[in-house]
């Protein structure tokens, strides 16, 4: 009796924070979703992102820089970005005297213009509404990674709450007439568990978000690099033309170029680290002198820097490339679509219970909801409101973040 009524009460939990906070939950899962695809989904709009230069061929970053340079009119050049994966162009960007910031594109091994596009476009719109949901940085990256917990409360409840719940991977859903819903929760159940792993990789790696937003995050060894022969004074292009295809054992993805003065040159990329995005490592360069002042590899950093590190790749799937992301995308639609059935199955079940007889089912999954349909549904709604606005012009600050690459 005692376990009984344990695991109803796990059960409670699971149905309460599935249903109350569905809407929420789903959209943010949705979003983060087509994230994963969303450079590929510019690529399929952009016909200036494309580029035949071969996956290997070394980028040209001083024509690269002169090609931005070139079309910049009047703007600073801010980064250069090698290709981000096979039949990708080369990009720079460029803020504008107007506050406006713009992307160049160019080939990739010869530096050859191929055209220029906003800063804004789908990959954009998709990180910041799954990010931070339009909000204010600190308060939105907060929000939407306090959702990890939930989604790791989730997993645990349901386990619990499900009895002998390692038969049902093997228990295929079943339809039988006029029995709807008894097949939609077999269903709920059979993708649910099936995805296990794939939502615990999600909610572990929100929370090490979650931990980001509020502070608690390693900073990163960083040395300083050996002293060297000082070199006769040179330009930034002469740097530029030094930045082959490895720098220190650095295979460079990102390039950011001083803005003042006295700054570094900031060369990013992988040093053979794995589970580590393609900026995890970097080197600080004196663009005065061509010397490398300081660098900070991530092979070299401490196992809980290195776990920090691994959260992009394996939250997006971007760790093996187009495959990884592909099926992440996969998965992530089956997961959204387990949210969004779950809420729906459970508040007809208290519909018959609770509810007003007779109504129909979208009536008791409104009244299961309850209050917390104004808040769960106002979120959602607002951060809609305020893509709408950045689009349109009056909110534009909201997704002009370019900093967060």
């Amino acid at each position: 009796m005692a376990k009984t009524k344990g695991r109803s009460a796990w059960w409670g939990v699971h149905s309460w924070v599935g249903l109350k906070l569905s809407a929420i939950l789903t959209f943010i899962l949705a979003t983060g979703t087509l994230a994963t695809v969303s450079n590929e989904i510019d690529w399929l709009l952009t016909p200036v992102m494309r580029s035949a230069a071969p996956a290997d061929a070394p980028v040209a970053w001083r024509a690269l820089h002169a090609t931005a340079l070139a079309h910049a009119d009047g703007g600073r050049v801010e980064i250069l970005r090698a290709p981000i994966g096979p039949g990708f162009a080369a990009q720079a960007s460029v803020a504008l005297p107007s506050g406006e910031t713009r992307r160049i594109w160019a080939n990739p091994v010869d530096g050859r213009f191929a055209g220029t596009t906003s800063w804004r476009n789908v990959q954009q719109v998709l990180r910041q509404l799954h990010r931070r949901l339009i909000l204010p940085n600190a308060l939105g990256y907060f929000i939407v990674s306090l959702f990890s917990v939930l989604l790791g409360t989730l997993l645990v409840t349901g386990l619990v709450s499900y009895k002998r719940f390692w038969r049902g991977f093997l228990r295929l859903p079943q339809y039988r007439r006029g029995r709807l819903r008894q097949f939609a929760g077999d269903l709920h159940r059979f993708a649910a568990l099936w995805s296990l792993w794939f939502v615990a990789i999600i909610a572990v790696t929100g929370m090490l978000y979650l931990t980001a937003s509020i502070g608690i995050e390693p900073s990163g060894a960083s040395l300083a690099a050996p002293q060297s022969a000082v070199r006769e004074r040179t330009t930034l292009d002469q740097c530029l033309d030094l930045l082959g295809d490895r720098v220190r054992g650095l295979d460079i993805a990102l390039v950011v170029l001083p803005e003042t003065p006295g700054d570094p040159l900031v060369a990013m990329g992988r040093d053979g680290a794995v589970l580590t995005a393609d900026t995890a490592s970097r080197v600080a360069i004196d663009p005065t002198r061509c010397t490398i002042v300081k660098t900070a590899l991530a092979g070299r950093q401490n196992a809980v820097a290195r776990l920090y590190l691994a959260s992009n790749p394996l939250h997006f799937g971007t760790f093996g490339g187009l495959f990884t992301k592909l099926l992440w995308f996969a998965l992530g639609t089956v997961v959204t679509g387990i949210s969004l059935t779950g809420s729906i199955i459970y508040a007809c079940r208290i519909g018959r219970e609770v509810g007003p007889p007779g109504r129909g089912a979208l009536t008791r999954w409104r009244h299961g909801l309850g209050i917390w349909a104004y808040p769960t549904f106002g979120l959602v709604i607002f951060a809609l409101v305020l893509l709408t606005g950045a689009l349109s012009g009056p909110v534009a600050f909201a997704l002009d973040d370019w900093h967060l690459w």
